[in-house]
């Protein structure tokens, strides 16, 4: 696996109602060679959920989780 090119960093804490919108915004973009981090700062609300799910379907997100 290659380098990525890019990396975003993207800081959430119960961003469920604006994290769809965000990250389909990224996809769209379709840069080569991307990495994105998703950094949950303990949400309460389905933020984790939806990060995972995204997680799943594209190799090159990654959710940290942290209290």
């Amino acid at each position: 696996m290659q380098q990525p090119k890019l990396s975003i960093i993207i800081p959430l804490y119960n961003a469920e109602k604006y994290l769809p919108t965000c990250l389909d915004s990224i996809i769209a973009a379709d840069i080569e060679r991307l990495e994105l981090l998703l950094i949950d700062d303990g949400s309460t609300d389905r933020s984790g959920d939806l990060c995972q799910e995204y997680e799943i379907k594209y190799p090159y997100f990654r959710y940290i989780r942290q209290e």
